[in-house]
């Protein structure tokens, strides 16, 4: 084995020595202050030891306080101590009372001495605004999901929730379970070693596919089970449209609509038509199921509905906002079933700009459910639709004919989104394939025709629903992305620069941004580099105060064609109906409004833990098999760590650590993105091609344990002025 090369810490330029005494500590809190944390003094001292003897002497004295997060801070015997109880902040953070937990610079990287939980009740003390905790009385009664695991030291749970990040140690192994199950754990204390805990159950140990699912759910606390009323209001619901009742409507059954998806879809809430106008310029008919027909605002199944906030798609399994009853059933939009829909019908001129639109509640038919792959089949040579009903099949000239002016009208819009400068990032991933349980493989996905002109036709259709409610004054959730925030901007810029392009400043526009990167598109690395980009973008989240979609050009932007599965277009759908019909509008109030935002972005975020969570496993799980063997991959990440290299076919990630890279010590260069060895001067950067030997995995902890192979050389590419090749793009939802 290598040796182990010491830290990058221990190597870092230090001040010069000072006497480690108990006054100059003091001072140097004091001057450092409010809060220092242990990684700010040990890079102010060399005798570490004598630091902690003296510390330990300053807290016991009272000179010293020191939180339950590690951090330091000059004593004060009249301090108020408070009692409160732990909460989630904004994002990641946490708060007592509303009041943040002190974390200073350089303390986020060091473990607490026993961690802090939302649900904890704790005693606490608040100096310059923020709150620093002394002492947990009682532990969250919540449970922590994890990965049963055992040691010389004995069993222990690593844990999988969001909320916790490590592992709980256990008094004894439970009896009738094994390693490698994953199981849910009380915590009842801690010690010196971290949190101490029984576990209460066993949550999986079935086949690969169902065992991510169930316990990725559990962690992240997604409900599953109905609540018995909320299915009792569902069945009650009719099961078919009664066309009779709804004369009143807009009747376009006899319109050529239909549904284009994935052909794993398991909804379908949108179906599109476009025919030519007569001078030129597109007629598109955008119909998007009526949820909000049948989901009320204040009944059970909307509490519900937005209490779960968006769909969770598992590649075994989708986990439904609404019942399947309605999602599955009555609003889905089936072909040769007369469906409700809110329709969407836009004007569309030759240069793919929608120059007016009208929305109306409407009776409807898809004429066939297509999948993407049959819709691109179609469009390149022409290859014969393959139609599951008689009435597709009488109706194949028109569906023909609708599906030729959609890509027209695809053309044309394509066009328009260029030039307003609406970014565009290659993607690349894997889709898992799934038999009895186990993966039988990854395969590429790959986004042509079908999906690009379905995505402009529906970025379309919310952009004049967010016209709509602007113009009559009213307001819902809008879809917001933010311009890169200062404290990203010099982030972005360097990653330019790391991509060839050299720019002062970050570009405010994205028009600029995107012509700035226009050199990229067509490159065969280029999704790695867009990925570098993507990394200082802010993330898209749902806001009651319309602040614009950066990444897609756009002043005002909402989610409209989605309502089966994502709570916000059912907000949406429903604000747009009560002023189609006069009726009064829901959630109009500021605060009602920043509330549901925040927690539907919550949500939207939860699930997209999950999946990738679930990916993550199934693909370790997959890769597994290959431990010992020698396999291809591509750097797609570097830090003073390690490599992460993506393995070729397999899309996961797998980490060579730092001591794995031979006899020699590597120092992180972050401007070439790269380590480089003292003494060799070998090179490891982005974009490198090695071969690698798989030594373990860990497919619950979404781990990978890669070591360089014997005699590995390594390939290197260019991008502009740097080294760059291709890193997995960690999409972000628009």
């Amino acid at each position: 084995m290598p040796k182990r090369r010491p830290s990058p810490a221990k190597n870092r330029t230090k001040p010069a020595s000072t006497a480690i005494t108990a006054s100059a500590v003091l001072e140097m809190v004091r001057s450092s202050g409010p809060v220092v944390s242990w990684a700010q003094l040990r890079h102010q001292f060399d005798d570490l030891k004598r630091l902690r003897n003296v510390l330990r002497g300053l807290v016991r004295n009272g000179e010293l306080d020191q939180d339950e997060l590690g951090n330091y801070l000059v004593g004060d015997a009249d301090r108020e101590l408070l009692r409160g109880l732990v909460a989630k902040g904004v994002g990641r953070s946490l708060v007592i009372d509303s009041v943040p937990i002190a974390r200073p610079d350089g303390a986020s990287k060091n473990q607490p001495r026993t961690p802090l939980r939302p649900g904890d009740t704790v005693d606490y003390w608040v100096a310059d605004g923020v709150a620093h905790v002394s002492g947990i009385t009682d532990y969250s009664s919540s449970p922590i999901v994890g990965v049963l695991q055992s040691s010389r030291y004995g069993g222990f749970v690593a844990s999988l929730s969001p909320d916790f990040r490590g592992n709980v140690n256990l008094d004894e192994m439970p009896s009738g379970m094994s390693v490698g199950d994953t199981v849910s754990v009380r915590v009842t204390g801690a010690d010196r070693y971290g949190l101490r805990g029984d576990v209460t159950a066993q949550v999986s140990r079935s086949d690969v596919a169902d065992a991510a699912a169930v316990t990725l759910l559990a962690s992240h606390q997604v409900p599953q089970d109905w609540p018995a009323e909320v299915l009792e209001k569902a069945a009650k619901l009719p099961t078919s449209v009664n066309v009779k009742r709804y004369s009143n409507r807009e009747d376009l059954r006899s319109m050529a609509l239909v549904t284009i998806d994935g052909s794993d879809a398991r909804d379908f809430d949108d179906a599109v038509y476009c025919e030519p106008r007569p001078r030129g310029g597109f007629r598109l008919v955008v119909a998007i199921a009526d949820v909000a027909e049948y989901v009320k605002p204040r009944s059970q199944l909307g509490a519900e509905a937005y209490k779960r906030g968006n769909s969770v798609y598992l590649p075994d399994r989708v986990i439904p906002m609404l019942p399947e009853a309605i999602s599955n059933g009555l609003c889905s939009l089936r072909p040769d079933e007369p469906r409700l829909a809110l329709v969407c019908d836009m004007q569309i001129s030759k240069g793919g700009k929608v120059t007016s639109s009208t929305f109306y509640e409407a009776l409807i038919c898809s004429w066939a459910r297509l999948t993407y792959d049959q819709v691109n089949n179609y469009y390149l040579d022409k290859e014969a639709l393959e139609f599951s009903s008689p009435r597709a099949e009488k109706g194949r000239a028109e569906i023909e004919g609708n599906l030729t002016q959609l890509r027209r009208m695809f053309a044309a819009m394509s066009k328009a989104r260029e030039a307003r400068g609406a970014l565009e990032f290659e993607t690349r991933d894997g889709r898992i394939v799934l038999a009895d349980g186990k993966v039988q493989g990854v395969v590429p996905v790959t986004r042509h025709d079908a999906h690009k002109l379905i995505e402009e036709a529906m970025i379309a259709a919310n952009v004049c629903a967010a016209r709509f409610i602007a113009e009559h004054e009213a307001k819902a959730l809008y879809r917001v992305h933010e311009p890169p925030p200062l404290e990203k901007q010099d982030v972005l810029r360097d990653a330019l620069a790391y991509v060839g392009v050299r720019t002062k400043t970050v570009p405010s526009d994205p028009k600029v941004l995107a012509e700035l990167l226009a050199p990229l598109a067509g490159r065969e690395d280029a999704w790695l580099l867009y990925s570098l980009i993507l990394r200082a973008m802010s993330q898209a989240c749902y806001q009651g105060d319309n602040r614009g979609h950066f990444g897609l050009a756009l002043t005002e932007y909402m989610h409209f064609t989605s309502p089966i599965r994502r709570y916000p277009d059912l907000i949406v759908h429903r604000v747009i109906k009560a002023l189609l019909n006069d009726k009064r509008l829901p959630l109009q109030a500021g605060d009602q409004l920043a509330e549901a935002g925040e927690h539907l972005s919550f949500t939207e975020r939860r699930a997209e833990d999950v999946e990738r969570g679930v990916s993550s496993w199934l693909k370790c799980d997959f890769v597994a098999d290959r431990i010992g063997d020698d396999l291809p991959g591509t750097v797609v990440g570097v830090a003073e760590f390690g490599l992460f290299v993506e393995l070729d076919g397999y899309f996961v990630q797998g980490l060579v650590h730092v001591s794995a890279l031979g006899e020699d010590y590597f120092n992180f260069v972050p401007a070439s993105l790269s380590l480089v060895g003292e003494r060799s001067g070998r090179r490891f950067g982005l974009g490198d091609r090695l071969q690698v030997t798989l030594q373990d995995a860990q497919p619950a902890l979404g781990k990978l344990d890669l070591v360089l192979t014997a005699n590995s050389e390594t390939k290197s590419k260019q991008s502009g002025a740097s080294k760059a090749g291709r890193s997995k793009r960690r999409s972000r939802r628009r």
